[in-house]
């Protein structure tokens, strides 16, 4: 389990990743060159809700989005609830992409978008993963 609370870090690289539980204080000051974020479970919604792994909320997000590049890696698929996400440099390393909505629409804006794979490939998803 990581807890990352109100904090001010900043430096050339952060690595932060659990197996687990991981959640990050929206009061959290996070800033660097290359921000990397792993877990079990990665998800952009607009709320905390009640699973594991890593919840990105509008607020984290935006506080996210000020580091010059970021990378999140999950063994699953990492799943975005309907919207529009913006990032300089945005390094997804993840097996699939899950829409939370299945009828809904993502667009993420980056100025640079890499996709990386280092797990097994995961069966299509009909609704979520």
């Amino acid at each position: 389990v990581l807890k990352v609370g109100d904090v001010n870090l900043k430096g050339g690289a952060i690595l932060l990743d659990s197996s687990d539980v991981f959640t990050i204080d929206t009061d959290a000051d996070l800033v660097a060159d290359t921000l990397r974020l792993g877990a079990s479970a990665i998800r952009f919604a607009d709320g905390q809700g009640a699973s594991g792994g890593l919840v990105l909320t509008p607020q984290l997000q935006g506080a996210l989005a000020r580091s010059k590049a970021l990378a999140l890696r999950t063994a699953g698929a990492i799943e975005f609830a309907d919207g529009d996400y913006r990032f300089g440099d945005l390094t997804l390393s993840t097996p699939g992409l899950a829409l939370s909505n299945p009828g809904g629409a993502v667009r993420i804006v980056a100025e640079g978008l890499r996709l990386e794979n280092h797990a097994s490939a995961l069966a299509g998803c009909v609704a979520t993963c």
